[in-house]
């Protein structure tokens, strides 16, 4: 995986995976709260279904 202290370059292969995974995130997240939160926020039903406390 990308590390910014690397003192070697990066290959090709590994700049294309860290473009990619950074396009997919900039594409993806907008800031927000995640869909997940918003339901549980909201008390949707299926996170009732089990008495566990799910910190994410």
């Amino acid at each position: 995986m990308y590390n910014p202290n690397r003192k070697i370059p990066l290959t090709t292969d590994e700049q294309f995976v860290a473009d990619t995974l950074l396009t997919y995130y900039l594409g993806h997240c907008n800031g927000q709260n995640s869909k997940k939160h918003e339901r549980r926020r909201n008390s949707d039903p299926i996170y009732r279904l089990m008495d566990k406390n799910d910190n994410y």
